[in-house]
């Protein structure tokens, strides 16, 4: 879904011979070059994730020099997977994925001197979309896959591509903090309580309903608005 990114992805891949595993539910044209082609029911990356984060951390194959370092609440997250059943076993019976590629994955995600995760409106667009980038970013977090050459975890947005050249703004224009004090992840509580001010119109792309985290509560804000536009390619 960023062609641009992935057109670079794959010359610095051939340049350097890095390895690629896709996760798709379609053999789309990078699934069909990637060494691993991870396919995924619809909607189940975050089982996915999860499963791997478990097999993860209940074989000790975080980073534990950089956890001891950097790594806040690792102990906390640790003590809630272990006690969890996110196990590879039942990721599979989610995704669809044989619990040994997940075990694999993990273990090669883990393990790998660099690895860089990259994800774009495949994950904004479906169920539980804030909570797997959340995931996604413990996997980058425990593995030490943070501020280091080839590593990180890449969300490929707010961007333009390159051969564009958009002409700079003349105007001066408020700092973002100032003008938008109310943001995407707080809205639901300015319509709800009121503060910093109550939000009584709202225009969203996309379907903040199933990609929200605590979607119970953004449900209620969304019946408390005076008047809401939505815009996307299906009702």
């Amino acid at each position: 879904t960023h062609p641009v990114t992935f057109d670079y992805l794959l010359r610095g891949r051939a340049r350097t011979g890095a390895r690629l595993v896709v996760v798709d539910p379609r053999r789309t044209p990078t699934a069909a070059v990637a060494d691993d082609w991870i396919a995924p029911k619809p909607h189940t990356d975050l089982a996915l994730a999860l499963g791997m984060l478990h097999h993860i951390l209940d074989r000790n194959l975080h980073d534990c020099a950089f956890v001891e370092r950097w790594v806040v609440g690792f102990a906390e997250l640790k003590a809630h997977m272990a006690a969890s059943h996110y196990t590879p076993e039942w990721a599979a019976g989610v995704t669809g994925v044989p619990a040994a590629t997940i075990r694999r994955t993990a273990r090669d995600y883990a393990s790998a001197r660099s690895a860089a995760l990259f994800c774009n409106a495949g994950i904004s667009h479906q169920l539980g979309a804030f909570d797997t980038y959340r995931v996604l970013t413990f996997l980058a977090a425990v593995t030490g896959n943070i501020g280091k050459l080839g590593a990180g975890c890449n969300f490929m947005h707010n961007t333009w591509p390159g051969d564009l050249h958009l002409p700079a703004l003349t105007v001066r224009t408020p700092d973002p903090g100032q003008a938008l004090p109310v943001g995407p992840d707080y809205f639901a509580e300015s319509v709800l309580t009121g503060r910093p001010y109550r939000l009584k119109a709202l225009i969203t792309q996309g379907n903040p309903l199933i990609s929200s985290a605590n979607t119970e509560r953004v449900k209620e804000a969304y019946r408390r608005l005076d008047f809401y536009v939505y815009t996307g390619l299906f009702m």
